[in-house]
């Protein structure tokens, strides 16, 4: 009795679990018929075709090949400090223009202000012993010639003299230097051209060498690019085209330099290419190369032939019966001419219909 009890459960069960994988074989489609994806000839014709039609033709075009980099300026300076003091004053804020030789930060120049009436009166007290020390020589020469003082008495003035002369050369080259010294308390533009960036504030204490501004030169403006060694070869140096996105322009740029060394990971050289004087370009935004780098064949075909369903695009192929057949086609770009690229799926010599009022037959 214990294995009949047993037996009909596993039974039901077991029916149960075919009955589903009956109908999961069915839902999949296992008992119709397969059409190969790739026979058109499998799919018959559901119209015939009496409207416009366009023929499917192969064009030579230029392949280009865009890069994207950066805008940077040519000539960019790092303005520093040569001394230790404090800012008193920054007369110029990022975006200013400034001309060269302009004042743009002022620093306490107290300190070097002492140093300068310092040097003056050691150069004066050195001043006056020169002119003793001259005196001196002056008459140990008369009395040498009288014979009232030896040669070696002679030879002592001399030298007193001289060093007295050395010692207010001296004096006089620390009056220079400190002189000097006190030009650095006002910071000028080494260049003309526009802040990038202020970097001290007015009580900020500045070190020798510290930057405190950076000034770039508009004029000066350039594409900086990776691009492709196997792209590289296909550069004209003397006119490339560089899109700006930002200004919506087209400019016509100059290969300035080739950095002679490829990135290890990217394969790639970078490219400076020279731009022409524009409105509106800044260091760090972003610009394109179109560089051409051959031809090749492509199918273009009017934007009234293409259908879609969902995310599938499609054209109606003619045949020569005039009877549609569909065809799906990957898509391309669209040209300004109001037609679009068909990368698969057509081939030249076929003929499409343009959408109109369609008449099945």
């Amino acid at each position: 009795m214990k294995k009949t009890h047993f037996t009909v459960p596993i039974l039901k069960a077991v029916a149960g679990l075919l009955v589903l994988v009956i109908i999961v074989v069915w839902m999949s489609g296992g008992f119709r018929d397969k059409i190969s994806p790739d026979a058109e000839s499998d799919i018959p014709a559901r119209a015939i075709w009496q409207g416009p039609t366009a023929d499917v033709e192969a064009e030579s075009q230029t392949v280009i090949e865009q890069v994207v980099g950066s805008i940077q300026a040519a000539k960019r300076t790092t303005v520093s400090s040569k001394i230790l003091a404090q800012v008193l004053k920054v007369h110029v804020n990022a975006g200013d223009i400034v001309k060269e030789g302009q004042t743009i930060i002022e620093l306490d120049a107290r300190d070097l202000k002492a140093r300068v009436e310092q040097a003056q009166q050691q150069t004066e007290s050195a001043k006056a012993t020169l002119d003793r020390a001259q005196s001196d020589f002056q008459r140990a020469e008369n009395l040498l010639k009288t014979g009232n003082i030896s040669q070696s008495q002679m030879d002592s003035a001399r030298a007193e003299r001289d060093v007295a002369l050395a010692a207010w050369e001296q004096a006089k080259r620390a009056v220079d230097e400190a002189q000097v010294a006190l030009t650095y308390a006002k910071i000028s533009a080494p260049v003309s051209g526009r802040v990038v960036e202020r970097l001290v504030e007015p009580g900020d204490t500045v070190a020798p060498g510290q930057n405190v501004l950076s000034i770039y030169d508009p004029q000066t403006m350039r594409l900086e690019v990776p691009v492709r060694e196997s792209v590289l070869s296909a550069l004209d140096r003397e006119k490339i085209g560089v899109s700006i996105d930002a200004l919506q322009v087209e400019l016509n740029g100059q290969v300035d330099e080739i950095v002679p060394q490829a990135e290890t990971g990217s394969r790639t050289f970078l490219v400076k290419v020279t731009l022409p004087k524009q409105e509106g370009l800044y260091p760090g935004m972003f610009g394109r190369l179109t560089i051409p780098v051959g031809s090749r064949e492509q199918i273009f075909v009017p934007m009234n032939s293409i259908e879609s369903v969902g995310q599938l695009d499609f054209v109606q192929v003619v045949d020569a019966e005039n009877r549609l057949h569909r065809r799906f086609v990957t898509l391309g770009r669209k040209t300004t001419d109001n037609r679009i690229e068909v990368l698969s799926g057509l081939k030249a010599g076929e003929k499409i219909a343009l959408k109109a009022d369609r008449q099945s037959v």
